[in-house]
C-alpha cells in the first residue's frame, strides 16, 4: 500500500501489483507534495515509459519531499528509465530511502531500480537498503543519479548490471541540464559485490568531467 499525503492533510492509498501503465504503475506524487511510501510491496508492475512501479512527477520549479521506508520493489519493468521508481525534475527537496529491498527490476535505459533526475537543490539519502539483480540497458544498474547530491549508507549492492556505465550506481548531472561535475556522492559503510558494467565503473561510475554518453 502506498500513502501519498499532501500538506493539506489529504491522503491517497493504492495497492500496486501486476499493473501496466503508459507512464508509471502508481503515480505517487507531484512535485510540491510531501509523500510517503511505507512498508509497501510493488511486484511485477510495468510502465511503457518511466517508473515501472512508481513515478514521481515534477513541475520543474517546485519542491519534492518523498520518503520510501521498508517494503520491497521486485520484478518491475520500465520501458524507459527507473525500473522500480523514477523521479522527475524538481527545484529542491529531499528524497529518502530507509531500508527496503529492490530486486530484479529492469529499465530499458537508465536506472535499473531507481532513476533520480534531481534538481538544483535536491538531496537523496539511501540508508539500510538492498539492491540486487537489477538491470539497466544503459547506465546505473541499480541507481542512476542525476543533478543531485547522493548519500548512500549501510546499504548493499549485489549482482546489478549495466550495459553502459556504473554496474551499481552511475552519476551524471549533465544529462538533466546541470553543469556537471559539481554534485556530490558519499558512500558510507556499504557493500558492493558482483556488480558489472560494460563501460566504466563495475560498481560506481562518478565522472568529474561534463557528460558521459547516453543516460
Amino acid at each position: 500500500t502506498a500513502d501519498s499525503t499532501s500538506p493539506r492533510g489529504g491522503s491517497q492509498r493504492a495497492k500496486c501489483s501486476r499493473l501496466r501503465a503508459k507512464n508509471s504503475a502508481c503515480s505517487a506524487a507531484c512535485a510540491g507534495v510531501a509523500s510517503s511510501i511505507i512498508e509497501s510491496t510493488f511486484t511485477d508492475n510495468m510502465a511503457d515509459k518511466d517508473g515501472g512501479a512508481v513515478g514521481i512527477s515534477g513541475c520543474g520549479f517546485c519542491g519534492t519531499t518523498l520518503t520510501v521506508q521498508g517494503g520491497s520493489m521486485t520484478g518491475n519493468v520500465a520501458g524507459a528509465n527507473g525500473g522500480a521508481l523514477a523521479q522527475g525534475p524538481a527545484a529542491d527537496g529531499t528524497i529518502t530511502f530507509k531500508g527496503g529491498k529492490y530486486s530484479g527490476n529492469t529499465a530499458a535505459f537508465a536506472g535499473g531500480a531507481l532513476r533520480l533526475q534531481g534538481g538544483t537543490g535536491i538531496t537523496v539519502n539511501v540508508t539500510g537498503a538492498s539492491f540486487d539483480n537489477n538491470v539497466a540497458g544503459t547506465n546505473g544498474g541499480a541507481i542512476l543519479s542525476g543533478f543531485l547530491d547522493l548519500a548512500v549508507e549501510r546499504s548493499t549492492f549485489t549482482s546489478n548490471r549495466a550495459a553502459g556505465n556504473g554496474g551499481a550506481i552511475a552519476t551524471n548531472a549533465t544529462i538533466f541540464g546541470g553543469p556537471g561535475g559539481d554534485k556530490a556522492i558519499t558512500i558510507l559503510g556499504s557493500t558492493f559485490a558482483g556488480n558489472q558494467a560494460a563501460g566504466n565503473g563495475g560498481a560506481i561510475d562518478h565522472p568529474l568531467q561534463p557528460g558521459f554518453g547516453t543516460p
